[in-house]
């Protein structure tokens, strides 16, 4: 029974994932403003001159961490440099920010 419920566990994750990756898309295409919102480019680490140096450890773990929350294990790659792995702390990080809120209906 345990296998069943890691394979349910792990099929329910797929579309999720799926689901969030078709939804970040569709809003950075036709909401841009919304996404700005959810996602703001404030950080002055992602621009500067070491963006494309390896990121630090700190980076690393964090995004790792933010990778398996989120059930996108792809988004962690070692050999990212420091301003992408920033980029994908801050979409990690808004999409764990969308899944903690209630469901909104229209």
């Amino acid at each position: 029974m345990g296998a069943l419920d890691s394979n349910r566990r792990h099929a329910v994750s797929l579309v999720v994932t799926k689901f969030f990756k078709s939804f970040f898309l569709f809003l950075n295409l036709y909401y841009p403003r919304i996404m700005s919102r959810l996602m703001p480019m404030t950080s002055s680490r992602a621009t500067t001159d070491d963006g494309n140096q390896p990121m630090t450890a700190a980076q690393a773990g964090t995004l790792k961490r933010l990778a398996q929350d989120t059930y996108e294990l792809d988004a962690f790659k070692p050999n990212l440099t420091r301003a992408e792995a920033e980029k994908r702390i801050i979409t990690l990080t808004a999409k764990l920010k969308l899944l903690g809120e209630p469901p909104h209906t229209l």
